[in-house]
């Protein structure tokens, strides 16, 4: 571990965890995470893969997921005991939920004054991280429509949180909304067959009928 590794981890420690530690979050390695309603939440911190002992970068990743939606669409809740933000249903990249909307790392060197990153992290995570996991309490409030800064991980995910909720018939259009844009889609071109074939084969598992 590099020097500037070391003083990104002791910034995280100081701005990052305090923060999160008070909104009942349990840390595991470079992970975050806490059960918060119907939900889990995984925040993490990335490190640069191009760091040196000149300078050193790093982010945060923030994930909401839902064990009941996860378990219909994988056939099995994916979710590690130690929970990852990879593997969270919703995704977001912390520069994305701030004011300029675009990708954000810290950047660390020998001069960097630790305290004052520490400072400003602690206020990201509470302006601005915490207000947006906000969101993601109860699976009967949550909008899995795609937008700017949050990355959806299964297609289906709609889909799969209106049957946990019983709602059928909002199931089968999610359903038959994305057999429409796996059609419309030139990237699906190649694999479109594929595609439809899944979603229909999905679909018949749950008994949702469609045309």
């Amino acid at each position: 571990m590099n020097e500037n590794t070391k003083k990104i981890r002791q910034i995280v420690d100081r701005g990052l965890g305090p923060c999160l530690t008070s909104a009942s979050f349990h840390r595991h390695g470079a992970d975050f995470s806490r059960k918060y309603g119907e939900a889990l939440h995984v925040v993490d911190f990335q490190l640069n893969k191009w760091n040196t002992n000149e300078l050193g970068k790093f982010t945060l990743n923030i994930g909401a997921h839902f064990t009941s939606v996860a378990a219909l669409l994988f056939g099995t809740d994916p979710m590690p005991v130690n929970p990852k933000e990879s593997r969270c249903l919703l995704r977001a990249r912390v520069g994305l939920l701030m004011p300029e909307h675009r990708d954000h790392w810290w950047s660390v060197t020998s001069e960097t004054d630790s305290d004052s990153v520490s400072e400003e992290l602690a206020t990201v995570c509470s302006s601005y991280v915490l207000p947006w996991l906000e969101q993601f309490k109860t699976l009967a409030h949550v909008d899995w429509k795609p937008r700017r800064g949050v990355m959806i991980q299964h297609r289906l995910a709609e889909a799969a949180a209106n049957l946990v909720l019983g709602n059928r018939e909002r199931a089968a259009q999610c359903i038959e909304a994305e057999l429409v844009r796996i059609e419309r889609d030139p990237a699906h071109s190649k694999w479109k067959e594929e595609q439809v074939s899944r979603t229909r084969a999905w679909a018949v598992e749950f008994g949702i009928p469609v045309s």
